[in-house]
C-alpha cells in the first residue's frame, strides 16, 4: 500500500505537534512490511528538520501560499494533484486538518478538543477554523484516530460518528533521549545560563504562559510553599512566553520569589532534554489536554510527576503520579511540599513512572495508525 502523510502543519519550532509527527515517523521507519510512505511539508523543512530516512519514504515540499485563495488551491487542487501523481491509496493527516477534497480515502487524527472546552486561549479566527475544519474533515474522513481513549469517547459522545466508521486510540511515545542522562556539558551550560545553582532544588513545569496550561496555579503553589523550602528552590517553566502575561502572573508576587521563577521561552531539543535531568520534580496543573506528552516526559527523564486530576492525565500518567485539582492551590503547594520532603517517595515515583512512561512508543503509534488506515483500504476495496 503507498499512504500519504500530511505534515503541512509542521515546523522547525519545538512545539508538542512537531513532537508527535517526528515521532510517528520514526515508527513508521521502525514497522517491518513494504508499505510506502510520500510525506508532504513545507518549503524548507526537508533538510531543516531531523527527518528519518528509510527507502519506503519520500518527502515532497509542496510550495506554500500566503493567501487565503491560494492555500484553498493548494487543498483543493495542488494537494489532490500531488496525490494522484504518486498513486496514493489512503491519505492520512495527523491533525483535524484533512484536505478540503480528499481525491482518496482519508483519515485523520484528532488531537484534542481543548478548542471546544477552553475557548479563552483561541482567537475568534482560529475558533472558527478549528469548528470549519473538524466538520469538513469528519465529513471526508474513512476513520478517526485520537491521542487517547478519553478523546476517543469524547468523539463518540459529543459527536454524531457513523457506528460503522472505524475509530482507535493510538496514544504516543517518548523520545528515547529522555530515558537517557543528558551530555553533562550541556546540562551545566543550561544551569549557568538560567541562574540555577547546583546547590538549590529544581521544580519544572511546562506550557509557559500559555493560559490553558494553568501555570497561575503553579506560580501561586510556589509562591507558598514554606519558606525554608521555598528559598532552596527554583521553578522554571519552559514554553511559549508571553511577556504581559509572564508580568501579570509575577507582578504580585515578591522580589524574592520572582527571583527563583524562570520562563525559559521554547528550547531546542537537547535543552529540553537537559533540563529535565537537572530538575527534581516535575509539577503540570493544566485545566485540559488531548493526551500530556510533557508527562510522559517527565517520567520518562525519572521524575516524580504531580499532574492535573483530569480523565486524560490519569489515563496517561498511570499509577506513579499524584494528582490534584488543577484549580486548587493549597493541594498543589501541599503535594509539592510533601514530594519534596520525602526522598525515598521520590525516588520510589521516580523508578515506577519510568517503567510506566516505557511502555509508550513511537512504533506501537505507527503501529495502530497502519492498522486503521489498512481497514480503510480494505473497506474501501
Amino acid at each position: 500500500m503507498r499512504y500519504s502523510f500530511n505534515a503541512l502543519l509542521l515546523v522547525p519550532r519545538s512545539t508538542g505537534m512537531r513532537t508527535q509527527m517526528l515521532g510517528t515517523l520514526q515508527g513508521l521507519r521502525d514497522l517491518d512490511g513494504d508499505d510506502e510512505w510520500v510525506v508532504f511539508l513545507r518549503p524548507g523543512l526537508r533538510d531543516a528538520l531531523p527527518l528519518p530516512q528509510w527507502d519506503r519514504c519520500k518527502y515532497v515540499e509542496i510550495p506554500e501560499a500566503r493567501t487565503l485563495p491560494g492555500r484553498l488551491w493548494v487543498e483543493l487542487y495542488g494537494l489532490p494533484a500531488y496525490e494522484r501523481r504518486a498513486g496514493i491509496d489512503v491519505s492520512y493527516s495527523p491533525t483535524i486538518y484533512l484536505p478540503l477534497a480528499p481525491p482518496r480515502p482519508a483519515a485523520f487524527t484528532v488531537v484534542d478538543f481543548c478548542w471546544l472546552r477552553a475557548p479563552q486561549g483561541y482567537s475568534r479566527a482560529q475558533l472558527l477554523s478549528y469548528h470549519l475544519r473538524f466538520q469538513s474533515s469528519l465529513l471526508n474522513t474513512c476513520a478517526v484516530a485520537t491521542l487517547t481513549e478519553t478523546v476517543r469517547e469524547e468523539l463518540l459522545t459529543r459527536f454524531e460518528v457513523p457506528r460503522q466508521l472505524p475509530c482507535a486510540a493510538t496514544l504516543s511515545g517518548v523520545d528515547p533521549s529522555f530515558f537517557r542522562p543528558p551530555p553533562p556539558e550541556t546540562a551545566q551550560a543550561l544551569r549557568q545560563r538560567l541562574g540555577l545553582p547546583a546547590s538549590d532544588r529544581l521544580l519544572l513545569g511546562s506550557g509557559g504562559t500559555n493560559p490553558r496550561k494553568n501555570v497561575t496555579t503553579l506560580v501561586r503553589a510556589f509562591a507558598r510553599l514554606p519558606r525554608a523550602l521555598r528559598r532552596q528552590t527554583h521553578l522554571v517553566i519552559p514554553g511559549p512566553r508571553e511577556p504581559r502575561a509572564e508580568q501579570r502572573l509575577l507582578a504580585p508576587l515578591s522580589d524574592e520569589v520572582r527571583s527563583r521563577i524562570h520562563f525559559t521561552g521554547f528550547l531546542p531539543a537537547n535543552e529540553a532534554v537537559a533540563l529535565h535531568g537537572l530538575a527534581d520534580l516535575f509539577a503540570f496543573p493544566t485545566l485540559d489536554e488531548g493526551l500530556g506528552l510533557p508527562a510522559l516526559e517527565a517520567q520518562a527523564a525519572g521524575l516524580p510527576t504531580i499532574l492535573s486530576d483530569i480523565p486524560v492525565l490519569r489515563e496517561v500518567g498511570g499509577p506513579s503520579a499524584v494528582y490534584a485539582p488543577p484549580t486548587e492551590v493549597d493541594a498543589w503547594t501541599a503535594a509539592i511540599a510533601s514530594a519534596f520532603d520525602d526522598d525515598a517517595q521520590l525516588a520510589r515515583r521516580a523508578d515506577n513512572g519510568r517503567r510506566w512512561a516505557s511502555a509508550f512508543t513511537w512504533k506501537s503509534v505507527a503501529d495502530r495508525i497502519v492498522s486503521l488506515l489498512r481497514q480503510v483500504s480494505t473497506a474501501r476495496g
